[in-house]
């Protein structure tokens, strides 16, 4: 079939444009959702392994920790931070079966006495002689004591900054043959999200130390904000486009948030974040390369480390006219009184309906000529759900779903789509044209029928935008696809009608 859904602008006299970005929040509170270019590009860094970084104090710090360790080669670095991300030192710290492991649990003092090694590490007590009352705690001990020991080298304040109270989780699987830790980093107090450690204990040995985003604050960092955080809250309402309304989702926090420090590192300059949807950052340099190709390019000509940069900021929730289902967390920048919004969004993690689409015509011309993959699919019935504008549904399951809702029913005469879903629908998309299907969805998931519904919604959510008092525009219009038979798409006063694909067609 071809497809010129511009054939079918007589519904409303307006226009519209496609841009070919996320729309999965469009039409709701949370459709300005943002996230700065500084924020975006802190997941962008390089992860070095030791024997790759650039002659520099990084690597002589990083060599002389695995010198130490007698583990050449395990260690590898953060670009951003010059500091060790991940590391393998597979040294024991708990009694178990681990490579090299002869440690025993004490029956008195509380403490770990290892045979034939100099290292005393701290443990539980047992009467038993053989294992603790509580693996989780005699871990937390124990790789608490062992990164403070080692915090030097790690370049990390582990004595001011990890294990706060009720800041570490411990989970312990196999009757402690692994245990896994996480360690939330804090600033004089407050959170700094993104920025910890974790750890793995198998067997008795420490085989795993990740650090992630940890960015040096200064000591004379301040945690005074300039701004309330009833400030922070209407800031936020003011870059939705909502009035706020009462309540909100969360307790207003202030945190120090991890920002990249504003280098591209490859000549290009700065990337911006956007007013709606997703920050774009500038090209691809250091911070952002894969292991080897970051060494042997960009790292030999960098400095490593730098790289990020902390801001105290206000983590606000507020409740906005018009909120239903969503939850909107923001960042307000707190240190002075510009109400700079670093991050909106909506924190609901919604199922999605979509499906490959061509958005206005399949002649191949690009951007809006060539198959899109994964647009959403508006206004679909779920089960007892009507998708949003930009496909999200809350409903785990539901059987049987068609090219159908409110407003449009598509009739294909290729015959009848039908799809099951469980987290998540995806009709998915193929090549060819006319009766071409994924192979899944029944005989009528052709493009025709995703396209359609797609852009015939669209086009129909518009007019009702321009006249939603129209009661004609409320009803559900069938729409027929791929007709045997050629030229031209048309409107009988009841349906709108489209044929299959002909050469004979201009």
């Amino acid at each position: 079939m071809k497809l010129k859904f511009s054939t079918l602008l007589f519904l409303c006299n307006c226009t519209f444009s496609h841009g070919l970005i996320e729309l999965g929040r469009f039409g709701t509170v949370a459709e300005n959702a943002y996230e700065d270019a500084d924020l975006k590009d802190v997941d962008n860094t390089s992860f070095i392994e030791s024997d790759d970084l650039p002659d520099g104090t990084v690597k002589s710090k990083m060599k002389k920790f695995e010198n130490k360790l007698k583990k050449n080669g395990h260690l590898r670095a953060d670009a951003r931070s010059g500091r060790v991300s991940y590391m393998n030192p597979d040294v024991p710290i708990l009694p178990g079966k681990g490579h090299g492991n002869r440690l025993l649990w004490s029956v008195h003092a509380g403490e770990i006495e290892p045979v034939g090694d100099e290292q005393r590490n701290l443990g539980s007590s047992s009467n038993s002689g053989h294992s603790p009352p509580n693996h989780n705690n005699a871990a937390l001990a124990s790789v608490k004591s062992w990164m403070t020991a080692n915090q030097e080298d790690l370049d990390v304040d582990v004595t001011n900054e990890l294990f706060a109270d009720g800041s570490a989780r411990v989970v312990s699987h196999g009757n402690g043959n692994t245990i896994q830790l996480f360690a939330q980093r804090t600033f004089k107090g407050l959170r700094v999200p993104g920025s910890h450690a974790v750890t793995t204990v198998k067997k008795g040995n420490l085989i795993g130390v990740g650090i992630q985003k940890w960015a040096t604050i200064p000591g004379d960092f301040s945690i005074e904000p300039k701004i309330t955080k009833e400030e922070a809250a209407q800031a936020l309402a003011d870059h939705a486009g909502h009035a706020l309304d009462e309540g909100e989702t969360c307790k207003p926090e202030l945190v120090v948030l991890t920002l990249a420090n504003g280098k591209n590192h490859n000549g290009r300059g700065k990337g911006t974040g956007k007013g709606k949807g997703q920050s774009r950052g500038g090209g691809k340099g250091l911070f952002n390369r894969n292991l080897r190709e970051s060494a042997s390019s960009s790292t030999s000509r960098r400095t490593v480390g730098a790289g990020y940069k902390p801001v105290l900021v206000w983590q606000v929730c507020p409740k906005l006219l018009g909120q239903t289902q969503e939850m909107l967390k923001g960042y307000v920048r707190a240190d002075n009184r510009s109400g700079k919004v670093y991050r909106f969004a909506d924190e609901v993690d919604y199922f999605n309906a979509m499906g490959d689409v061509y958005p206005k015509t399949n002649d191949g011309t690009p951007p809006d000529g060539v198959l899109q993959d994964g647009w959403p699919m508006p206004y679909m019935a779920i089960g007892d759900e009507i998708t949003t504008t930009g496909g999200n549904y809350l409903s785990d399951t539901a059987n049987g779903v068609k090219y159908e809702g409110p407003y449009l029913r598509m009739a294909d005469d290729c015959g009848t789509a039908s799809l099951d879903t469980a987290n998540g629908l995806d009709w998915g998309g193929s090549a060819g044209t006319d009766c071409d299907t994924p192979g899944f969805g029944g005989d009528g998931n052709t493009h025709s029928s995703r396209s359609g519904f797609y852009e015939l919604n669209k086009i129909m959510e518009i007019a009702r935008s321009h006249l939603p008092t129209n009661n004609w525009l409320q009803q559900k219009l069938p729409s027929n696809m791929n007709i045997n038979s050629t030229c031209n798409a048309f409107w009988n006063g009841v349906s709108v009608n489209f044929y299959l694909s002909s050469s004979t067609c201009g």
